[in-house]
C-alpha cells in the first residue's frame, strides 16, 4: 500500500463535472450497499441519484474526486455552504467515501484535508460533518484532522 506521500503522488485529485457521472452513481451505489442505509429498507435508485448529481454538480454541492493510476474513481468527498441566517456560511459534508481497496493509502485523509480547503476558500468558517455511514473507523478519520465530537450530538435511526 501506498503512503500519503505515495498517494498524493499517484492519484489525480480533482472537481466533478457532469462528465463524471457515470463513475459516480457506481461509487455511490457501493457506498449504499456497505453502509446501514439498506437496514432501514431503503433502495438505492441510480436514475434518481443521477437527477441528483445533474442539479448539483459542480456549484451547488462541490465533489472532489480521487482518481486512482488506472483512472478508476477510488473515491469521493462533497459538501454543501449552510448560509441560512448566518453572516458567514459553514459547510457541512455531504456524502464521503473510498473503496474498500484504497482505504490504507491514506487516500481518506488526504481527500478530507483538500475538501476542508475548498470550503475555506469558498468562505466557509467552520465545517460540520456528520457520519451517519455505519462504518466506525470514519470517526477516527476525522478525529486526525482536527475535528471533534459535538456534544449531545448523536444520530440516531429506526426503520418505519
Amino acid at each position: 500500500m501506498l503512503d500519503l506521500v505515495g498517494t498524493l503522488d499517484s492519484f489525480e485529485f480533482r472537481t466533478a463535472t457532469r462528465g463524471d457521472i457515470a463513475v459516480l452513481v457506481p461509487l455511490y451505489q457501493e457506498f449504499f450497499d456497505e453502509s446501514t442505509l439498506p437496514s432501514l429498507g431503503l433502495k438505492f435508485d441510480a436514475d434518481s441519484t443521477r437527477r441528483w448529481l445533474e442539479r448539483v454538480l459542480p456549484n451547488r454541492s462541490p465533489h472532489l474526486l480521487a482518481l486512482a493510476p488506472d483512472g478508476r474513481l477510488a473515491g469521493s468527498v462533497n459538501y454543501r455552504l449552510d448560509h441560512d441566517g448566518l453572516v458567514r456560511p459553514y459547510a457541512s459534508l455531504d456524502k464521503f467515501y473510498v473503496r474498500p481497496a484504497y482505504r490504507k493509502t491514506g487516500l481518506g485523509r488526504l481527500l478530507l484535508t483538500f475538501v476542508l480547503n475548498e470550503a475555506r476558500a469558498d468562505g466557509a468558517v467552520a465545517f460540520r460533518a456528520g457520519v451517519s455511514s455505519g462504518f466506525g473507523s470514519a470517526v477516527n478519520l476525522f478525529r486526525k484532522c482536527g475535528f471533534a465530537v459535538c456534544d449531545g450530538s448523536v444520530l440516531l435511526e429506526r426503520k418505519l
